[in-house]
């Protein structure tokens, strides 16, 4: 569950920030892959603690 809200939270984040962001799509398309990259290593840590 807190997982869930955490990848929840992120993307948010990144959608904000891609859409106030000059360069929309180039913006979305990195943003998304930033999310993605934060996504994995929080997820990673977080199996590892458990």
């Amino acid at each position: 569950m807190e997982v869930a809200l955490l990848i929840l939270a992120v993307l948010v984040i990144a959608a904000v920030a891609a859409i106030s962001a000059s360069g929309f799509n180039r913006t979305v398309t990195s943003g998304v892959g930033s999310a993605i990259d934060v996504i994995t290593s929080e997820t990673i840590a977080r199996a590892g603690q458990t």
